[in-house]
This record gives structure tokens, C-alpha cells and sequence, in this order.
């Protein structure tokens, strides 16, 4: 004889099926974070260098604490390599807390560079200013220069008018 069946029974659920729900659950309720925002593209210019032509795209994510995240991204537009080049920021009002300041190198056909820095706004500060220019490494020459005015927005940090290609 068997035992009677109660109505209040617990079906087990294999561990595999488990793991996928307080997977989805996790994923469900996780904050959305504010590290994942898009970056905003500031700037796109083509810079020629002998016989070589680049594409620079400047954008920034703004990140939590009044930091940001500069993104320079510099592809070959064609198929000729580069001579060295150097991207260097410059900041006023800012202090680095990632990545270097400073990249040197080819840009080659089909392999694009992105070089990515990030800044807080100096305690005390409302509005910084960030300049990113592109040079020649052998003789210094200025490809282009742009400074880009930000100000604090609450806990946050956004890109303002000032935003002037200086370069010839």
C-alpha cells in the first residue's frame, strides 16, 4: 500500500533550471549602471598627414562622482599607414584617474586605435576644460587641437559650449 498523496507537494526543480531563474532574476532587478551609458560623440574630423589621411572621433561617457571617460578614436581612412603620431590631453581642472594622457604611434589601414582616459573634476571646481590634440612625432606639428569646455551637473559632468577646432 502507498502512502496517500498530500495536496501540498513540493516538486523538486533540477539545479540547472535554478541557476537560469535567480540568473534572470538577478539580471531583472539589477540598477541599471550608470557606467553603461553611451559615449556622445563631440567631434568627427579627417586629418591628413602626408599621404596618409586619418578619421578622429571624440566622445565622452560621463561617469558617476563627476568623473568622465575621454574616448580619441583615430582609424585609416585608405590604405596607408600613418607616419608616428601622438594624441596628448591636456586638462585644466581635472585630475586623471585612468588610462595615460598620452598615446604614440601608427594608425594602420584596418586597425583602428582607441585611446581612452578618464577625469574627476577637482574638488572646488564647477566647470574644467580638456584640450586633445593630434601631432606629428618626429617635428611636433600640430594636425588639430580642440579644447572642450564641461561643467558639473549634480554628480555628473557634461561638455559645454567652447567647443573650437584651433588647429589651421
Amino acid at each position: 500500500m502507498h502512502p496517500p498523496q498530500s495536496r501540498g507537494v513540493i516538486r523538486f526543480v533540477h539545479p540547472m533550471r535554478l541557476l537560469l531563474a535567480i540568473a534572470l532574476v538577478v539580471v531583472a532587478c539589477r540598477k541599471q549602471d550608470a557606467d553603461s551609458t553611451t559615449p556622445i560623440e563631440m567631434a568627427r574630423e579627417r586629418i591628413t598627414d602626408a599621404d596618409a589621411t586619418i578619421e578622429l572621433k571624440i566622445s565622452y561617457r560621463a561617469l558617476p562622482q563627476r568623473e568622465i571617460e575621454l574616448i580619441a578614436a583615430l582609424s585609416a581612412v585608405g590604405i596607408v599607414e600613418t607616419e608616428k603620431l601622438v594624441v596628448d590631453v591636456l586638462v585644466d581642472g581635472f585630475v586623471l584617474v585612468g588610462g595615460e594622457p598620452q598615446w604614440s604611434g601608427f594608425v594602420a589601414p584596418r586597425q583602428p586605435i582607441k585611446h581612452r582616459t578618464s577625469f574627476r573634476l577637482l574638488d572646488g571646481n564647477d566647470s574644467s576644460a580638456l584640450t586633445l590634440s593630434v601631432h606629428r612625432s618626429r617635428n611636433s606639428e600640430v594636425l588639430f587641437e580642440r579644447r572642450i569646455e564641461f561643467a558639473s551637473d549634480g554628480e555628473r559632468v557634461k561638455a559645454i559650449a567652447g567647443d573650437v577646432d584651433t588647429a589651421e
